[in-house]
């Protein structure tokens, strides 16, 4: 992370690190200068400095040292545009699940790209800016240098989710949450990477040991097959090659190879036929080489069952660390409340047939209703709408609420709900609140909110009564759609990291268990036919386990191209099938839709 810390005021240096010199102190105050950045702890702690007192009397913010330029965000653009370039947006409405530019988005988001471009020093302004320029369509554009950025109203539920994580990614991104969070959350964040790494190893190890258990397989019956047609007498010479070269490889102490003793024995078998037309050489070499993939197999099990158990230890370590992330969260949410000791909020609005209208602050003009502290009278009840009245004539006009930036948020019958301007409502120009009008009251309204007032509004020429309620946030968060709620920001700051899924290989260790058993007695049963017994063949294994496993290592790489590009080709069967499927709706377009209106 490259967010700031910011000592809290009143902190310092001098006082936090009394046991320190003059140099070192001087080094920490110049690193302090516009926040300390976590390279900047680092570097301090390599110097033997403990930064935890730094970051216990320090704060983050969004203001964090950007080090990245402008020809960095384009050379970012157009490196993420290709590779999330999407269908283009061309009709409906952008702001639903179905716009292709959100899914990609979700992708970007399922890839930690957000987190990665704070990690490499971008801004949020900056990462605003660069994914508001790869999809255009969805809205998202920075209000300034602060970090601030709007996005539309209209997003369906599933769209919601989405722009909620990248509001939780950015958050965690860009240093806007404090130290003893954004730890907690890098803890969780390098135990799934640790997860996500191990599966992948896995996944390569399994295809390598099914390859090589192949091969092993097909060396074996291939080694028997011809061992039928070979003259006991060569089998006779096959033994001996093979033990006069063993016992010259084990006296070198290490200065013979084993390609050397594998060039021995073909030298001493050098000419022998067998029917089928193969070297006896060939054949023997070619048991030789199963018996050093075996040895192989055996650590690539072994490696798969203790990736295997590592997984398990880590998803158990995952779900402590995302319980105290949590915690942190929930406690942050908390302190992010009104006031800690107030659980209520004062909304003031109006009936008019079922519909409900409440007035609302939009205080940081995102024509959103952000929080409960946005309501009018959120902050000092029926004060606040009096505050309103410029004129002195004892009405608050509509003209006087949009001169306070008042909107509405309207609320349905069915419940659902939707921000407009005061003038949608208030069309009349006599329309308005009267302050003359109000009375005092103290009535129980169930849910544990109360009737605090009421007063007489005129709506398009319609005098209606209006209410000043104490509402529980409880009630609030069930009945209005905040928008904080949905980027999971002030007190609704409770998204955190998802627990990676840990691949579980049970069952494929025990498949290639088994394997390896059979191959193994079926290697010793083509050796035993040449009269060489499982001693001479185990040490051969001990004397070449250290060549096996650097000869493991290029075919390991190997099975990895193989694997890469049986992915690959996977990924692009979808995509051909994509088309295809593209190709056919565009050709079959009346019938599509006559099975449309068929259905319907």
């Amino acid at each position: 992370m490259t967010g700031v810390y910011n000592l809290n005021s009143g902190v310092k240096i001098s006082e936090l690190y009394k046991d320190l010199d003059k140099e070192q102190i001087e080094s920490i105050e110049k690193a302090s200068k516009g926040g300390f950045t976590t390279e900047e702890l680092k570097s301090l702690e390599e110097d033997g400095i403990d930064t935890s007192l730094i970051k216990k009397n320090s704060s983050t913010d969004d203001t964090k040292k950007a080090t990245k330029t402008n020809d960095d965000i384009d050379d970012k653009i157009k490196e993420l545009t290709e590779e999330y370039f999407t269908t283009a947006f061309s009709s409906g409405d952008p702001y639903k699940s179905t716009n292709p530019e959100l899914t990609a988005l979700n992708k970007l988001l399922d890839d930690g790209v957000v987190l990665t471009l704070g990690n490499e020093g971008f801004s949020k302004t900056q990462i605003v800016d660069i994914i508001s320029q790869i999809f255009p369509s969805l809205g998202i554009k920075s209000k300034g240098d602060n970090g601030e950025y709007t996005r539309p109203i209209g997003h369906d539920a599933e769209a919601q989710k989405i722009f909620s994580r990248f509001s939780s990614h950015l958050v965690a991104a860009t240093g806007t949450e404090s130290p003893e969070i954004k730890e907690a959350r890098e803890k969780l964040n390098s135990i799934n990477n640790q997860i996500q790494s191990n599966n992948y190893e896995m996944q390569v190890l399994e295809v390598t040991i099914e390859a090589l258990q192949d091969e092993v397989e097909e060396q074996v019956d291939k080694a028997i097959e011809d061992s039928e047609d070979i003259q006991e007498e060569s089998k006779k010479k096959a033994k001996e090659a093979i033990n006069k070269n063993l016992n010259s490889y084990t006296n070198s102490n290490g200065e013979m190879t084993y390609e050397e003793f594998q060039n021995g024995i073909s030298s001493d078998l050098k000419g022998i036929e067998t029917k089928s037309g193969r070297q006896l050489s060939e054949v023997v070499n070619s048991l030789l080489d199963a018996n050093y993939k075996m040895n192989l197999l055996k650590g690539y099990v072994s490696d798969l069952s203790n990736l295997n158990q590592d997984n398990i230890q880590l998803t158990s370590d995952a779900e402590v660390a995302k319980e105290d992330l949590d915690t942190l969260l929930k406690e942050a949410a908390e302190s992010n409340s009104n006031d800690p000791d107030a659980e209520c909020t004062d909304p003031i609005g109006f009936y008019n047939n079922e519909t409900r209208y409440d007035f609302f602050v939009d205080r940081d003009k995102n024509e959103d209703i952000s929080n409960e502290k946005e309501f009018l009278g959120a902050q000092s009840g029926f004060e606040e709408v009096k505050k309103l009245d410029s004129d002195g004539n004892n009405v608050v006009s509509a003209s006087e609420l949009e001169k306070a930036n008042i909107k509405i948020v309207k609320t349905n019958i069915d419940g659902s709900q939707e921000i407009v301007d005061v003038d949608e409502i208030f069309a009349n120009p006599n329309d308005g609140i009267h302050l003359g009008s109000y009375k005092e009251a103290n009535e129980d309204i169930g849910e544990g909110n109360k009737l605090i007032g009421t007063f007489s509004a005129s709506v398009n020429g319609k005098t209606l009564e209006g209410y000043q309620t104490l509402d529980t946030n409880e009630w609030l968060d069930k009945n209005y759609d905040f928008s904080d709620k949905d980027e999971g920001i002030g007190r609704f700051t409770l998204d955190s990291t998802d627990i990676a899924e840990a691949y579980n290989a049970d069952e494929k260790i025990n498949i290639f268990t088994v394997r390896n058993s059979e191959l193994e007695s079926n290697l010793n049963e083509a050796f035993s036919i040449y009269g060489i017994s499982d001693s001479t063949t185990k040490s051969i294994l001990n004397l070449t386990n250290s060549e096996a496993k650097r000869k493991g290592q290029s075919i390991e790489e190997k099975f990895e191209e193989v694997a890469k590009k049986e992915e690959e080709a996977v990924e692009w069967s979808e995509e051909e099938m994509k088309a295809d499927k593209e190709k056919w709706e565009k050709e079959n377009k009346d019938k599509v839709e006559e099975e449309k209106e068929e259905d319907n």
